[in-house]
């Protein structure tokens, strides 16, 4: 009995230490790392296997994925470095990724693995994950190798031998200055049996690193490397890739249960695209726009496609709303400016003209857009706003259609204009709610600064939505000697050249003639304006009274 209670004591003592040490530690990744430090698989494993962490482990958010060490290295990058089998099989078993850079060893886990020679644990991480680009390249900071490189650096036959075994290796995969391949790096590491595997593999002899070719590297650096040596398995390149890459993305679909597999073959698929032509690549954008792939269009700007490289793709991406895949253009600085007979992003987005359209989606398209009025985007489409489609439909006038008043409201902050006319005469105005006109006139277009009894009080009148920015204007209203609208051109006497009349007073006429909107013209915005305008017509409405 004494010695079952003397062990009962000291089994609860430990079980209180631990507990004590897990208080310490806030963050989850902390805790999973106390387990893995004390080598407790158990408790690591029941701390991992939870359905919180099976449903978003392979988010790259998620809490089992971020950093957790001095070194910035995650809980698979630890287990992978220290040769933690067992913990890394349950952190592969619940999802967590494979496929990250470490903030500190600018290393993903397959890199780690071929560093310090796991090569079980190597082939572990690409057996369980078959989807990983076997090419998947390190940080830049570290040169932008991939595990084939490090291979080939650090002399690991065992590792260079295992990759070298799958087809959709590139085995002439060149790091991030563009002209270090692996064989370069076996050869000036002076590793005999890693240049030989490499050359039978179908490593390139006559790639140009420097002012010598890798041949001539090998008959100064490496002379006891006798050429030639038959190349066992060639690795022609498919001249075809541009087209196998579109075949695949048109059997690709979103939320299907190939997807994860099709999108790791897209991402072999990539690894060859240095070797063909941007240009060709623009059918492969423009499909993955209109499919909303945005995963892949990620991929495709990180490996250096321009991004108005296929300016339909943006408009396509909008027509069927695709939010995400105009988030990943605005994240790489695309121009959203573009349009399409006269049809603009903005008039894709707020006309939600698919079919089969999730109002939900166009909601967050336009966020995208005008969510920030003063980032890159946002002052895009603010000179975007007035630009008038095929039909002389501006933006304002689908959203008075199609959407709620809030919206209304705020294109009209972003100086929509009430008053431009489409090809049937509508003007917006007709559809805007008195209400929110009247809001929209108090909030924004009103404000004062300073005291009201002291002489630094000001009032600031706003009179976009009247008399917007010329650059946000349709074409006839813009430029200078218009031949398209001679019926309606004044003399610029600041510039001594004939431009478009403003459409400024025709809406405050409809205002005149609807019992609903009448009251608003006695805002003071409103009467301010008149004010002004009267102001610089009243010489000439007196000449011509007097004469």
């Amino acid at each position: 009995m004494a010695d079952q209670a003397g062990m009962g004591g000291k089994f609860n003592a430990q079980e209180c230490v631990r507990m004590d040490s897990l208080k310490c530690v806030s963050k989850p990744q902390e805790k999973a790392l106390l387990y893995m430090q004390k080598k407790d698989l158990q408790g690591f494993t029941d701390f991992i296997n939870t359905q919180e962490v099976e449903d978003g482990a392979g988010e790259l958010t998620h809490w089992i994925n971020q950093p957790v060490d001095e070194e910035g290295a995650n809980l698979v990058e630890i287990a992978v470095r220290d040769g933690l089998l067992g913990e890394l099989r349950a952190l592969l078993g619940c999802g967590a990724r494979i496929d990250l850079v470490g903030a500190g060893s600018g290393l993903t886990p397959l890199h780690v693995a071929v560093k310090h020679n796991r090569n079980n644990i190597l082939k572990l991480l690409i057996e369980s994950r078959p989807e990983v680009d076997i090419n998947i390249v390190s940080s830049s900071f570290t040169g932008g190798y991939t595990p084939l490189h490090t291979a080939a650096e650090i002399n690991n036959i065992q590792a260079l031998q295992f990759i070298l075994q799958h087809d959709d290796v590139d085995v002439d995969a060149k790091d991030i200055r563009g002209s270090v391949t692996p064989l370069l790096l076996a050869v000036k590491g002076k590793h005999i049996q890693a240049a030989r595997c490499l050359i039978e593999n179908g490593g390139n002899l006559d790639h140009k690193a420097g002012p010598k070719t890798i041949r001539q590297h090998i008959i100064s650096d490496l002379p006891d490397l006798q050429l030639p040596i038959e190349v066992k398995r060639s690795r022609a390149l498919n001249l075809e890739v541009v087209d196998n890459i579109f075949m695949l993305l048109k059997n690709t679909e979103l939320g299907s249960t190939e997807y994860s597999a099709q999108f790791g073959q897209f991402k072999t698929y990539m690894s060859c695209f240095r070797k063909v032509s941007e240009q060709d690549m623009v059918k492969v954008v423009y499909l993955a726009c209109e499919k909303g792939l945005w995963e892949h269009i990620s991929l495709l700007l990180e490996n250096k496609i321009n991004p108005d490289c296929c300016p339909h793709g943006i408009l396509e991406a909008g027509f069927y709303g695709h939010f995400k895949v105009l988030e990943i253009f605005k994240k790489f600085g695309a121009n959203f400016g573009i349009s399409k007979e006269k049809e603009t992003l903005l008039h894709r987005v707020l006309r939600m003209e698919y079919q089969n359209r999730n109002k939900e989606d166009f909601e967050k398209c336009l966020k995208v857009l005008i969510g920030n009025p003063q980032d890159r985007v946002g002052l895009c489409m603010k000179r975007l706003i007035n630009r008038m489609d095929g039909f002389g439909n501006t933006a304002l006038h689908y959203a008075t259609q199609y959407w709620t008043q809030i919206t209304v409201r705020e294109l009209l902050e972003l100086g929509a204009n009430i008053g431009m006319k489409n090809e049937w005469g509508e003007l917006p105005i007709s559809r805007i709610r008195p209400d929110t006109m009247e809001q929209f006139l108090d909030d924004f277009c009103l404000t004062s600064s300073g005291d009201i009894v002291q002489e630094n009080f000001q009032i600031t009148f706003r009179y976009d939505f009247l008399a917007p920015n010329e650059d946000a204007l349709p074409e006839k209203f813009r430029g200078r000697n218009l031949e398209d609208a001679k019926e309606n051109l004044i003399i610029d006497k600041d510039i001594g050249e004939r431009r478009a009349a403003l459409p400024e007073t025709e809406p405050l006429w409809y205002m005149s003639r609807s019992k609903e909107h009448r009251f608003l013209l006695k805002h003071p915005v409103i009467t301010s304006f008149l004010w002004y305008k009267w102001g610089r017509l009243r010489t000439y409405f007196n000449r011509n009274l007097r004469y």
